[in-house]
């Protein structure tokens, strides 16, 4: 929930951004087509890691641990618990050659990869937004083996971008404390 409050407010503070308004449509061609280059390759195949994750969610599902239950997971619970609200998620989708779950993880994780973009457009330069948004690898990583650091990442730079002007009050060092908390439990 929080995660999508950042991807929200990352995407408000673009459109309220002191931006023309061709550089916000471009920025949103490049945010769909960035989604769905990821989605389309999400539906075609996955591998190891999201075969992983299909085992990871059904024991959580089940109140299993996923660490007593397999040896394929060696992340923070907190994905875990991601995977397991995605695979009750993708039961409402059609089977897929890819398999749906892995069809929502990619799609989960575009989101915060459009969040994370549009946090980079607004608050550093609006090349590296679109860059971002553009980069193939940044398209292989989310849409084909679905890797979450980018959640890690948005959660990250949201907590430096609340105090990176220097001395914070503490109504935006605690946020900031618990986005960089969040950023770590979620991957490191």
């Amino acid at each position: 929930c929080c995660l999508l409050l950042n991807a929200g407010g990352a995407v408000y503070l673009l459109a309220q951004a002191n931006l023309d308004r061709r550089k916000k449509v471009l920025f949103a061609v490049a945010a769909l087509t960035s989604i769905a280059l990821k989605l389309i390759l999400a539906s075609q195949w996955s591998d190891y890691d999201v075969d992983s994750y299909r085992v990871v969610a059904s024991l959580v599902l089940a109140g299993k641990s996923v660490y007593a239950n397999t040896g394929r997971y060696n992340y923070a619970p907190l994905w875990s618990l991601f995977l397991a609200g995605l695979k009750q998620i993708s039961t409402l989708l059609p089977a897929m050659r890819g398999g749906a779950l892995h069809f929502c993880i990619a799609g989960f994780l575009a989101v915060a990869d459009v969040a994370l973009a549009a946090l980079l457009a607004v608050k550093y330069r609006y090349n590296a937004g679109i860059f971002f948004l553009c980069c193939p690898v940044t398209v292989l990583l989310t849409g084909s083996y679905s890797q979450f650091e980018n959640l890690a990442l948005l959660a990250g730079l949201a907590a430096w971008l609340m105090v990176r002007e220097g001395a914070a009050p503490w109504r935006r060092v605690l946020p900031s404390a618990g986005l960089l908390g969040l950023s770590l439990a979620i991957k490191h």
